[in-house]
């Protein structure tokens, strides 16, 4: 069985279908068999019944068995004898023996009684009908046979061809198997031939889809939308690519700068101070992007493990917080935070990350305050960032949360001058809300952006 399932799909299509016909060709055979020994006993059995009909016509007049010329009996394939109950024999066949019956099996007589018997001169087995009759007062035992070497001759012939044109008809079935499984995977055959051509160079190529409405061509469609599938997942692996290269050169290049800027001439402690803090700030961004992206390499299907325990949300945020505010009040930027002393189950690290990502956006944004609010409400932990920048480009927030994606909206514009988008930060916070089977949403208030990420407080 296992070697059979090795085999190539056409030579096991073909072998099945033989394995099939030869069932096929044997049930009939034998049904056939079987049906025609039965209507040609049946023939002998009526033909006997006939022939006792006949001679009980006769009696108890002289029936003359013994002459050959009698149209009745035919020498050597039918006989028949008349007896007395007690076995004695009053009229026989020539050639016949004393007793075709037992004196036995005729006493025990109640009816018309079928026997199968050799006979002396009869060919092949014979077919005894002994039939008890009254005539008067005097009673008799009526005995006919035939030889059923007709019938048997008929099955050895329906034997014989079966044995001979089976084998024949089965060859004949299998190479038109054969050939029809061959004509019914050329299409696939076909595909197969289609696909080794397609590669890197040309993604955009497809299968050919065949006209009939059947399994292949739902194949064929199912394969290319497989290979649009895979052709849109490359160009969107090689869009992410040539945008985190993107993302990584912007600092590399100001750090660049500013390292060759403090070399190209003799510096103060105050000038040299500040090219290494702009040097340490573009380093920390270095670092959080290669972060995000080596997350994003190891979540698993867009979804990062996560690990629930119990949270302080205050804590947390003002954790948060603190990370930024030096940076924050370079820029300008009071941070402030509210959120209840509650205790809420999550993974501490993972949110942690999400809410540096928002706050690390909003700072880049944002003109003077940013609004950091926690609550916890019917099962449910909300956390809202809040920035008082430009907000939103129009339609940009639903899209927002895709990596690298930039707005549509012209440079001149403050939250786009730069040429920045959302890079990988709220990619990451989508991805932090989707394994805690929470969500996060974007929105333009009147005051500027609003991000809230909304997570299950699984400690309910």
């Amino acid at each position: 069985m296992m070697r059979l399932r090795q085999l190539p799909i056409r030579p096991r299509l073909t072998l099945g279908f033989m394995a099939a016909m030869g069932l096929l060709l044997a049930v009939i055979a034998t049904v056939l068999y079987v049906i025609m020994g039965a209507v040609l006993l049946d023939e002998i059995e009526t033909g006997l019944r006939s022939r006792a009909a006949t001679i009980e016509a006769d009696l108890p007049s002289g029936l003359n068995l013994a002459t050959p010329t009698r149209g009745l009996v035919e020498s050597h394939e039918a006989f028949a004898q008349v007896t007395a109950p007690d076995g004695t024999v009053l009229e026989s066949s020539p050639g016949m023996p004393a007793q075709l019956i037992p004196r036995d099996a005729l006493a025990h007589l109640t009816g018309s009684t079928y026997f199968q018997r050799r006979v002396p001169r009869v060919a092949d087995v014979a077919k005894v009908l002994a039939v008890p009759v009254t005539k008067g007062s005097r009673r008799y035992v009526i005995v006919v046979g035939s030889s059923m070497s007709d019938r048997t001759d008929a099955l050895r012939l329906i034997a014989t061809f079966f044995l001979v044109g089976g084998p024949v008809a089965l060859f004949l079935a299998s190479t038109a198997g054969w050939l029809v499984a061959g004509a019914a995977l050329r299409p696939v055959e076909r595909m197969r031939q289609q696909a080794s051509l397609i590669s890197a160079s040309g993604p955009d190529q497809r299968l050919s889809v065949p006209d009939p409405d059947d399994e292949i061509k739902r194949l064929a469609q199912t394969l290319n939308g497989m290979l649009e599938r895979l052709d849109e997942a490359t160009r969107a692996e090689r869009r992410f690519l040539d945008n985190a290269s993107h993302e990584l050169r912007t600092p590399l290049t100001a750090l660049k700068a500013e390292l060759d800027l403090a070399r190209a001439r003799p510096r103060s402690a105050t000038e040299l101070s500040a090219a290494l803090d702009s040097a340490s700030e573009e380093t920390d961004r270095l670092a959080r992007m290669a972060d995000d992206l080596l997350l994003l390499s190891r979540a698993q299907a867009g979804r990062l493990p996560v690990q629930l325990e119990p949270t302080a949300l205050r804590d947390l945020l003002v954790a948060s917080a603190n990370l930024f505010r030096a940076r924050a009040a370079t820029a300008g930027v009071d941070i402030r935070v509210t959120a209840p002393d509650a205790s809420v189950r999550l993974d501490g690290s993972r949110v942690r990350q999400a809410v540096d990502n928002l706050l690390d956006n909003a700072i880049r944004f944002s003109h003077h305050t940013i609004e950091l609010r926690g609550a916890v409400n019917d099962g449910v932990v909300r956390i809202t960032v809040d920035d008082d920048g430009p907000g939103f480009s129009e339609g940009f927030e639903h899209r927002a949360f895709e990596a690298f994606q930039q707005s549509d909206a012209p440079a001149s514009e403050p939250r786009t001058a730069a040429g920045e988008g959302a890079g990988l930060g709220l990619t990451i916070v989508q991805m932090v809300a989707d394994s805690h089977r929470g969500t996060v949403t974007a929105e333009n208030t009147a005051e500027g952006a609003r991000v809230t990420l909304t997570l299950p407080n699984l400690a309910h």
